[in-house]
């Protein structure tokens, strides 16, 4: 598994500001930059002044807009402990075409990915069937989708379900009007996700999630003790070696993580950990199956997956067909928004709701 998420941007900052860490060095900011560089110059006061918030109460902050070089972003905003690290924050970028979408056309596409018909979609929104066809082929000419499974992959992948997230392209990282506890709460899981921070130890010194109440504990005791030791190696090597790592495991409750670990620059503040809840049937799934539904996921046809993995048409049928059941889902459309979310590891879900594609 590749050990970097392409979407996902991670950064520390001093009191001042400045950049002092980063996870990749493929982006346009650098070490020393302040962070409101990132943000138009219009935005750049409201941008220090919801900086500065974050200081002094330490209430976590959100919002998303359009980058200085702009990108799309979602980001994310907490106050650390450390003398070095003063703030964390997460940019998750989301593709700019999403902006072009209308909220009709967002609200088709996103029943259309979690399993609805052409005909049950026209029925509950009141249009005819023609009419939500039209729609469909509007969406994919705006997000430049060569295919109704792309259309479907792309929903999956950075689509919020209806009604849950409202996009907000004109207020540039403004948080939202929640109240400040609910707020919190909310922004500490992201829906299933979560990040840690550890000391050269492998002992917690920061959660995201304030209700935690494991600092102090090693990350690895959080595991299910058969894959513990595993764990624990794994987290030990990052630690040793100063390299980035990736995997998946079991916790003590049985429910299943994705996680990515970067190497941070101080011995209190040395390993920063970035977990996903990711639904248990995963498990279930064998090498093969996961490799054709990272394909799917990615909008390719069947045909395609079955040149790329050199199988006949027939059998890549009959691997989603057998996917599909092992995961409860009740149709190609779910398994396709399924597959765009949870198998392509390079990339982080917005959303991580198993309850989402459940069949019945």
């Amino acid at each position: 598994m590749p050990n970097s998420l392409d979407n996902v941007v991670l950064l520390a900052c001093n009191d001042a500001g400045n950049v002092v860490w980063m996870n990749t060095n493929e982006k346009p900011t650098q070490i020393g930059d302040a962070l409101w560089h990132r943000v138009p110059r219009s935005k750049t006061s409201s941008f220090k002044q919801i900086f500065q918030r974050l200081i002094e109460n330490g209430n976590p902050q959100t919002g998303e807009g359009l980058t200085a070089s702009g990108d799309l972003v979602r980001g994310w905003g907490w106050r650390l402990n450390s003398k070095i690290y003063r703030v964390l924050c997460l940019f998750l970028e989301i593709p700019k075409t999403i902006t072009l979408l209308s909220r009709q056309e967002r609200s088709i596409l996103q029943m259309i990915s979690t399993g609805k018909s052409v005909k049950d979609v026209s029925e509950e929104i009141g249009l005819a069937i023609s009419t939500v066809h039209t729609y469909l082929r509007r969406i994919r000419a705006k997000a430049s989708l060569d295919s109704h499974e792309s259309a479907i992959a792309f929903a999956g992948r950075y689509l919020s379900p209806i009604g849950s997230h409202r996009f907000n392209y004109n207020d540039l990282f403004e948080p939202n009007s929640e109240s400040s506890s609910d707020f919190s709460r909310n922004i500490a899981s992201f829906r299933g996700t979560r990040l840690a921070i550890c000391d050269w130890q492998g002992k917690l010194v920061w959660e995201s999630d304030p209700a935690s109440r494991q600092i102090g504990t090693c990350i690895w005791d959080l595991v299910d003790p058969v894959q513990a030791f595993r764990f624990q190696q794994e987290i030990a090597l990052a630690l040793t070696t100063r390299h980035s790592t990736c995997g998946e495991y079991i916790d003590c409750k049985g429910a299943h993580f994705r996680y990515f670990a970067w190497p941070m620059n101080c011995p209190d503040h040395a390993l920063l950990v970035l977990t996903v809840r990711i639904p248990n049937g995963i498990a279930s799934l064998t090498a093969r199956e996961r490799a054709a539904l990272s394909l799917l996921g990615k909008g390719k046809k069947s045909k395609e997956i079955a040149g790329l993995l050199d199988l006949s048409i027939s059998s890549v049928h009959a691997i989603l067909k057998t996917s599909r059941q092992k995961l409860e889902l009740a149709n190609q459309e779910s398994l396709i928004s399924f597959a765009a979310r949870y198998c392509d590891p390079l990339q982080f879900p917005l959303q991580c709701v198993e309850s989402d594609y459940r069949s019945g």
